[in-house]
């Protein structure tokens, strides 16, 4: 909580213009059914209760989806396509960073924010960002509800739910 709270303080006085010069990315996971999302406040002390726990399934089935904003423009954006496998860090290197890349290149003001996903901090990741010159902003650890594009995901998952609700994910 420190951190984030030291991180909303550090960020509190930022002009539109310091927003809009972030580049937001994430990935996130679109599946059949009902979208929904559960947040719950709790004390360190009851990490573990049951009623602050949600059971989360392995196998879901589904599709991943990664994109990115910056401002009021839309970057690229792609499915983790089933034939790539797992999201591995020279995986992750070769189709999200380069994408990354090609936003930052065009507006080199631009910082990049992303959560620390193993692939995304690995030192092989890392240094890759390094030698395209992309700037990563610093992230507090479990932080998805300050990033702005999870807004965006909830909007896709609810359009989705409401106008596609049998897509039939894993099904192509």
């Amino acid at each position: 909580m420190k951190t984030r709270r030291e991180w909303a303080e550090s960020h509190l006085n930022w002009t539109y213009e310091d927003w809009t010069s972030v580049l937001w990315t994430d990935e996130t996971w679109v599946e059949d059914g009902r979208h929904s999302r559960e947040w719950v406040t709790r004390s360190t002390s009851q990490e573990y209760n049951a009623d602050c726990v949600g059971e989360k399934s392995k196998n879901r089935v589904g599709w991943m989806f990664w994109g990115c904003f910056a401002g009021p423009e839309k970057g690229p954006c792609l499915f983790w396509e089933k034939e790539w496998g797992p999201i591995i860090t020279q995986k992750y290197c070769e189709k999200i960073v380069t994408p990354k890349d090609g936003m930052v290149s065009m507006r080199p003001w631009l910082s990049v924010v992303q959560d620390d996903a193993p692939a995304h901090i690995a030192a092989i990741t890392m240094e890759d960002i390094s030698q395209r010159l992309i700037q990563p902003i610093f992230w507090p650890a479990n932080s998805p509800d300050l990033n702005l594009i999870e807004a965006v995901w909830n909007k896709m998952k609810n359009y989705i739910q409401c106008h596609h609700p049998n897509l039939g994910c894993g099904k192509h």
